[in-house]
């Protein structure tokens, strides 16, 4: 459910040689 996740960190991966899109890096807490 949407409400037992928390978002500690998300940024963008700036990496032209790996893909032609942009790889998004995201760190999730799992709530009790």
């Amino acid at each position: 459910p949407k409400k037992r996740w928390k978002v500690i960190e998300s940024k963008v991966l700036d990496e032209d040689v790996a893909s032609d899109h942009r790889a998004i890096f995201s760190v999730i807490e799992l709530l009790d």
